[in-house]
């Protein structure tokens, strides 16, 4: 899975020089990453529950969301490919988490079953300095896999001077009851979401924001998550 495809990829190195997310250093056109750190990704495996994305199974809180698919451990090098994305605009590793998912939704029958992805929002101030949302530009790379649509759209974020990664786990719990909110969309009724986030932590941003999906009307909510904490490595 550490390969790109088409010549768009090639033209797009003649000017912007491909560069591995991990640690920085060039590398081919039509690879995602340098072989050595891909080879350190830790990836998720079958500890991992598929209903709430964590390896310490969080299930019996009770969640809104249906299933949870994760591609590594925010662990080693996946934590600076994640700030690279966050902070740097480094997309190969959405596009390397993007890969794994879509495979693991594939061997599951998912893949088809999704209508619409639906990227957990920032605030417009936040998206306007940044220049662009993470978990958008993952959910587009999973786009250009399974040609579902990315609906930004229906889920909005309030603004708010705290970052939920700076807060505990139940202060996150509490912080996100009214940060996220929705404008109802009848074309998502019935419908299975796909919600996509780079990291998920708590589950509390997921789980809120699958919340509003299906009062808005959604029959399934998907989470979709680059990069998940671990309890047990």
């Amino acid at each position: 899975m550490n390969s790109k495809k088409g010549a768009g990829n090639f033209l797009l190195d003649l000017f912007f020089p491909n560069r591995c997310p991990f640690c920085d250093e060039f590398i081919p056109w039509n690879k995602f990453a340098c072989d050595k750190c891909y080879s350190e990704i830790l990836w998720t495996d079958e500890y991992v529950c598929k209903k709430c994305g964590k390896d310490s199974c969080i299930c019996d809180t009770g969640l809104n969301y249906d299933l949870c698919y994760t591609a590594a451990y925010y662990k080693g090098n996946v934590k600076e490919a994640i700030l690279g994305l966050k902070v740097k605009n480094a997309l190969n590793f959405a596009d390397i988490a993007a890969e794994v998912i879509c495979y693991k939704m594939a061997i599951d029958g998912v893949d088809k079953k999704i209508d619409y992805i639906v990227p957990v929002p920032m605030t417009k101030e936040k998206q306007r300095l940044r220049g662009y949302n993470q978990a958008q530009e993952f959910g587009r790379s999973i786009s250009r896999i399974i040609k579902a649509s990315v609906r930004t759209d229906i889920l909005f974020k309030n603004d708010s001077d705290v970052d939920q990664h700076e807060l505990s786990a139940e202060e996150r719990k509490e912080n996100v009851k009214n940060l996220y909110y929705f404008k109802y969309n009848d074309e998502i009724t019935g419908k299975t979401i796909l919600l996509c986030d780079d990291v998920l932590t708590t589950g509390s941003t997921a789980d809120k924001c699958s919340e509003l999906l299906k009062e808005c009307g959604a029959e399934m909510v998907i989470v979709a998550a680059a990069a998940t904490t671990s309890l047990i490595l």
